[in-house]
């Protein structure tokens, strides 16, 4: 029986949509954003971000405390851990000892979760498709003696074909008893405890994935999380795209989660996200910027009036409440984005990408470089986000240290504005006069989320100069895996900072984490790599903040991506939902929020 079959319109079921379809709820194979909202509905990391604060602070989940740090003399980082007594998985058939009564978790469970990363095969069972998780990334390099574990169960998982070994110890993981556990860095890491807050290092027990097996495990999740997946059959509804979690009663925050069920929906147009919303089948809606207008005044035009449309979008009521009573009371939530909106360059293309031959990967510069100038971010602003985008030049968003600022940088203004003059000089100098010789490049972008009208914006930016795209159109899925691959030329794409650190968004064009990794340009230049491996171990600083320039300063003269745009996310919710305090890439907050169930309204939308 799924959840909606055993409630009624009284129970505290809230219902929001994604903006991108979820594939998976395995942590280990988390790709993005919307996979992380279900995976987070279900399973826990160590620690979580704070709620209701408006900058990211970090607090225990699964720990009494935070993690103690030692510092050691040879520069080895030690993490000391202790988890809650008391907490269990899920009842699930899959713990056969205890006749499905899930079970407590233990601090093996954390280890064997974060080796899950490591395995090459995918934790395939025999017959089933070897799959290499894309998570890797986030520890490698940092635990001592886990990169050369990885190194040598891929080694004998390859050549014998056999699955890896989990009970090989790792000499920076280390037991210490039933709740304690030790993890030592090779040096000091300012990404490490920031990743023990997402979805990616959650814990889950060995017994559902040896159960289920990879590929069914991914839709018959079993965690400690504030809910649960009632029946996969019914409740992970891929063709409806609906996607339905009931409230976890043994939960251990007391207290929580005060829902008693979670309604997830992804729409592929988002006119029918919008259409449900206003007919109360919708809590929240995150807005798309086709409807700014509908719910905002109509100021348009000047940077000067978009700037005073945003000083009034908290005080302007949208005119469709005014007609129909039940609409009174609806919440405008805004947001500004540590986002990353940009277009991207296979930096292996022999075309479009670096090249042993410096003549030819000069060329290839050039025409990086020509097709950045030729792109009108003014235009995209103002067609697909209503002039309401922050846009800027670079890898690191505003609010970050070495974001441009033109006040105390005379190199490279805040974004690099459209230069066609430039543009066709560069085109030249790369050997394409006019465009003259270049054939159409092949560029990926998903079907969904008005990817089509994007495409057609770029090639009319890219026609000036005489540049063609040939465009491919695929699923998101289909996407992500041909861009890995390499197939794609260029490619649209989007990076949410998981934490409010720059290492984040630098960390993607870094050689180690390239497919599949989040390096999905195949960006190598070792000069950003020396760079990048010493501000990960740097707290900040005026020093590090030089770095971060530098660093910033290499992706903008290199190009392997063009952009920025960052996004402010605009969310209503009708007034029965209580408790709201979102932040875009913090999954957790659906255990705190709760709803006015008694509400005559939403009894019947």
């Amino acid at each position: 029986m799924s959840v909606v079959d055993s409630v009624d319109a009284r129970d505290k079921i809230l219902r929001f949509q994604v903006a991108g379809e979820p594939t998976t709820t395995d942590p280990a194979f988390i790709g993005d954003l919307y996979d992380s909202y279900v995976s987070r509905q279900v399973y826990d990391p160590l620690l979580q971000f704070r709620y209701a604060q408006k900058t990211q602070q970090l607090q225990p989940l699964l720990l009494e405390n935070m993690p103690e740090k030692v510092l050691h003399e040879d520069g080895k980082v030690t993490y000391k851990f202790k988890l809650k007594q008391g907490v269990y998985f899920h009842d699930n058939r899959c713990f056969s000892k205890t006749n499905g009564k899930g079970r407590e978790l233990v601090a093996a469970d954390v280890f064997y979760s974060w080796k899950r990363m490591a395995d090459w095969s995918g934790m395939a069972k025999p017959g089933e498709d070897k799959k290499i998780p894309s998570n890797w990334p986030v520890f490698a390099g940092k635990i001592v003696g886990f990169d050369a574990y990885h190194d040598e169960q891929t080694k004998i998982a390859k050549r014998d074909e056999t699955p890896f070994n989990y009970d090989v110890p790792v000499e920076g993981l280390v037991l210490k008893n039933k709740y304690e556990f030790e993890v030592v860095l090779n040096q000091d890491d300012v990404s490490f405890l920031w990743w023990l807050a997402r979805a990616r290092t959650a814990v889950v027990p060995r017994e559902a994935v040896e159960y289920y097996g990879r590929t069914a495990f991914q839709h018959n999740p079993v965690g400690t999380g504030p809910f649960m997946l009632a029946d996969p059959e019914t409740d992970w509804q891929t063709d409806k795209r609906r996607y339905l979690f009931k409230r976890n009663p043994n939960y251990h925050e007391q207290g929580l989660p005060r829902l008693d069920g979670v309604e997830i929906h992804y729409f592929q147009a988002t006119n029918s996200s919008w259409l449900e919303f206003k007919a109360g089948k919708l809590d929240i809606i995150n807005l798309a910027p086709e409807y700014y207008q509908d719910v905002f005044s109509t100021l348009k035009g000047s940077p000067k009036k978009r700037k005073e449309r945003k000083k009034v979008a908290k005080e302007v009521k949208p005119q469709w409440i005014k007609a129909d009573s039940r609409r009174a009371g609806i919440q405008l939530y805004i947001e500004p984005l540590l986002d990353m909106i940009y277009f991207g360059f296979n930096m292996q293309d022999p075309i479009l990408g670096h090249s042993e031959d410096e003549k030819q990967d000069l060329r290839n510069r050039y025409l990086r470089q020509a097709i950045a100038y030729a792109i009108d971010w003014e235009d995209r602003n103002s067609i697909f986000y209503d002039g309401m985008a922050t846009i800027y030049d670079g890898p690191i968003p505003p609010g970050l240290a070495g974001h441009p600022n033109p006040e105390v940088e005379e190199a490279w203004p805040t974004y690099r504005p459209q230069d066609l003059v430039r543009a066709r000089e560069l085109l030249a100098k790369a050997g394409y006069p006019d465009g003259e010789g270049l054939e159409p490049i092949l560029f990926y972008i998903s079907s969904e989320g008005g990817g089509r009208e994007v495409r057609e914006n770029l090639q009319e930016h890219l026609r000036t100069i005489n540049v063609e795209l040939k465009p491919r159109e695929p699923m998101w899925g289909t996407f992500i895996d041909e861009v890995q691959k390499g197939k794609a030329q260029m490619f649209a794409m989007a990076w949410s900072t998981d934490y409010p650190d720059p290492e984040n968004n630098l960390s993607i064009f870094y050689s180690e984490n390239k497919p599949p990794g989040n390096n999905n340009f195949s960006y190598n230049n070792p000069e950003y790599d020396g760079l990048y491996r010493e501000i990960a171990t740097m707290q900040d600083s005026p020093e590090r903040t030089e770095k971060l320039i530098a660093m910033r300063n290499i992706i903008l003269e290199d190009v392997p991506m063009i952009g920025s745009l960052a996004r402010t996310v605009y969310r209503l919710a009708y007034r029965w939902v209580k408790n709201f305090h979102p932040v875009y890439s913090s999954c957790h907050w659906t255990k705190y929020v709760d709803l006015d169930a008694n509400d005559p309204d939403r009894r019947d939308p």
